[in-house]
């Protein structure tokens, strides 16, 4: 198998082919958050939630969620419940070097995804608090969410 190269996580979650039903999965997600009782959801969504929700048991899948979130949303809100959700579970239930190596590199080069990650509890790892600590350097939990 080719090991395919990615500038960013944004374009590692555009190449997968279920990108489209991804973006379903979010939207449902979307209407189940701003709707508490669920009465937005189309009959056939409800399962839908689960897929975003879920996410944390495969860090590619939560990552392209998250990334998927950050590039076509631009409520402070919800952005904030999924960097609450499928980023600080997946770092908090699926944690691996590799993991914090890619959310720090796209936090160094996305000012809206190292405003995301500042959103969350960091990992109880030491070594994976100090990362984290150190790509958010400079961001405050007050600050407004960056542009795209």
């Amino acid at each position: 198998m080719v090991e395919q190269h990615f500038s960013g996580e944004l374009e590692r979650a555009l190449a997968r082919p279920d990108i489209e039903s991804m973006r379903l999965h979010l939207a449902d997600y979307r209407d189940y958050m701003e709707d508490v009782a669920g009465s937005s959801l189309r009959n056939d969504s409800a399962g839908n939630f689960n897929y975003v929700s879920d996410a944390h048991r495969d860090q590619d899948v939560a990552l392209a969620y998250v990334m998927l979130a950050l590039s076509e949303y631009d409520d402070p809100y919800f952005i904030g419940l999924i960097a609450a959700g499928p980023l600080e579970d997946v770092l908090m239930f699926n944690l691996s070097r590799e993991l914090v190596d890619r959310v720090v590199a796209e936090a160094k080069r996305t000012p809206r995804f190292r405003w995301m990650v500042k959103q969350i509890y960091f990992p109880k790892a030491e070594w994976a608090r100090e990362a984290l600590q150190e790509a958010t350097r400079g961001v405050s939990l007050a600050d407004p969410l960056p542009e795209l």
